[in-house]
């Protein structure tokens, strides 16, 4: 038998997370971010290609999103009581223990790489790679878009896809999804 003293900590999810993205940053503009005087930063579309542009006074960055497959939780400390509900000041609290509780759950993250509009136009068009990342983003996309919903309404949202897939292959658009028959 054991004599230490197990102790634990409840963790709690919120019903509705919070939209949050990390950013990675490259060391340069981290050092030009942090110093004495810190230099106004731009975003604007990128021309001629998919991905944002972010423009600082010593050059310009890229912003692509990747996506992880451990996700990064955030989490808000609380207290709470033996029953359950939160105490906002732990007095009417009877017996209340510290817990946590999930605000989001960061499953994507922004990085930054170098661009040079010159070196882009020159370079040929490369293969899509990455495919997988690609769908398996789409899926996790879609997971939560369905998360807490009927099972009527999932039915639904999905007939509702297949037909926008349909009306796109009508169109002359390619689609990788069919309609069920």
């Amino acid at each position: 038998m054991s004599t230490q003293d197990s102790t634990s900590i409840p963790l709690s999810t919120a019903h509705v997370h919070a939209p949050y993205k990390l950013l990675e940053l490259p060391p340069a503009l981290l050092t030009l971010l942090e110093s004495d005087s810190p230099p106004t930063l731009h975003l604007s579309p990128g021309t001629g290609t998919p991905h944002a542009l972010l423009s600082t006074p010593t050059g310009t960055y890229r912003l692509q999103q990747k996506n992880t497959s451990n996700p990064l939780m955030l989490l808000r400390p609380s207290f709470s009581t033996e029953a359950g509900s939160e105490a906002a000041d732990g007095a009417d609290a009877e017996v209340g223990c510290a817990s946590v509780c999930v605000v989001a759950r960061i499953e994507d993250t922004l990085e930054l790489l170098p661009y040079d509009a010159a070196a882009e136009a020159a370079a040929p068009a490369k293969a899509k790679a990455g495919k997988w990342h690609e769908k398996f983003a789409a899926s996790r996309a879609k997971k939560r878009m369905y998360q807490g919903t009927g099972e009527k309404t999932r039915e639904r949202m999905e007939r509702m896809e297949e037909i926008k897939a349909l009306a796109a292959t009508a169109l002359g658009e390619k689609s990788e999804k069919t309609v069920k028959a």
